[in-house]
């Protein structure tokens, strides 16, 4: 007996000495702004798209992002954001990025590549600190331009995907938080979505990369119908919309890590002399009536004030950057009450609203750009 109670004496002790140090490790060395958070689209390939706006190719950069030029090394001002930046069903030539570039060459201000578009669909301020930290190391980028969009809040958060990464990996991830605050959840968010890296390099390792990306594309476009993913989505969470939007109530938790992580990447560039510029996309329903009507339809939970007043989202990120003096773009004031912004039986922007994009941007100032 004796011996059993210095066994169980040795372990707790050992237990307690591995707690302290490995939260004085993360104390001293964790660094929240780290480089292995990103995924990126599998380089120099043609992605196939089918949509309303043209059946058309993506080339991916040989960086992992969509490009149409070689030239990003001379690239000013990089763009962070999700899909809707990135321009998912878009064709390259009404991308707002595009329509920017080419009405500043006719008026003869710029003559050379003016954006590096590093928005990959799925992404988070998480992967998009992660994917700047690589790319910087290939450019002389002087500008960043941050795309948020409404769901990135949730994003930050256990998406649907992400929990059921964290269900198969339930022992890790105790582990975490018993051993560490952020640093655990990190690591193994680093593992997520080096999964998907995994996913992409099986995809196109196949001899004919275009037909599998073709298959993959037109599976994707599929689960994109609006009474079809999105009653997936309510069945998951009906909260779906709150949990973007409500961000002092529902979304207290993902936006309270949303704003530490921005605010450490905003420290990180101005210690590298970069300035930052956000872009706010409002989710449709603060701007869109007919889709408010349909998520109400379906069951979600979803308020009419996002709609007619403003989120507590779209308020937080409007304190947020007065107090640190960033640019602040809302685009919410340019797409209300319009209820054609949207593909047909999509979540995403189409030509029409890459056009306010554009237009906002060019009209903002001209310290909004680098030339």
């Amino acid at each position: 007996m004796q011996l059993l109670k210095k066994s169980v004496l040795i372990i707790f002790i050992l237990f307690l000495l591995a707690l302290g140090v490995t939260h004085l490790y993360e104390f001293f060395y964790y660094k929240e702004i780290e480089s292995t958070s990103h995924f990126i689209l599998p380089p120099n390939v043609l992605i196939p798209i089918y949509s309303e706006e043209g059946n058309h190719n993506i080339k991916v950069h040989k960086l992992g992002i969509r490009s149409e030029s070689d030239e990003y090394s001379e690239c000013n001002n990089l763009i962070l954001g999700d899909s809707q930046s990135f321009g998912y069903g878009i064709p390259s030539k009404r991308l707002f990025t595009s329509i920017i570039e080419n009405e500043l060459k006719e008026r003869s201000i710029i003559h050379k590549c003016l954006f590096l578009n590093a928005s990959i669909p799925g992404f988070t301020i998480e992967n998009q600190i992660s994917l700047y930290l690589n790319i910087i190391k290939y450019t002389k980028t002087k500008n960043v331009i941050l795309f948020v969009y409404a769901n990135d809040i949730y994003e930050t958060g256990k998406t649907i995907d992400f929990g059921i990464y964290e269900s198969k990996n339930r022992l890790w991830f105790f582990m975490a938080n018993i051993f560490t605050n952020e640093m655990g959840y990190s690591i193994l968010r680093a593992k997520y979505f080096e999964s998907y890296n995994s996913q992409f390099r099986n995809i196109f390792q196949s001899k004919d990369p275009i037909e599998e990306t073709s298959r993959l594309q037109v599976n994707a476009s599929s689960d994109l119908e609006i009474n079809e993913s999105l009653r997936i989505i309510y069945a998951n969470e009906p909260r779906y919309f709150a949990k973007q939007l409500n961000t002092r109530s529902d979304a207290r938790t993902e936006y309270q890590r949303w704003r530490k992580l921005f605010l450490s990447f905003h420290s990180y560039l101005k210690d590298q002399g970069i300035p930052l510029k956000v872009v706010y996309i409002p989710s449709e329903v603060e701007y869109d009536p007919n889709r408010l009507a349909i998520y109400k339809k379906i069951g979600f939970t979803v308020e009419d004030r996002w709609l007619y007043e403003k989120s507590d989202l779209l308020e937080d990120l409007e304190i947020l950057m007065r107090e640190e003096n960033i640019p602040f773009l809302n685009l919410k004031n340019k797409m209300y009450l319009r209820s054609d912004l949207l593909q047909t039986g999509d979540i995403h922007l189409n030509s029409q609203a890459h056009r306010i994009i554009a237009n906002s941007i060019l009209d903002y100032n001209s310290s909004f750009l680098d030339f």
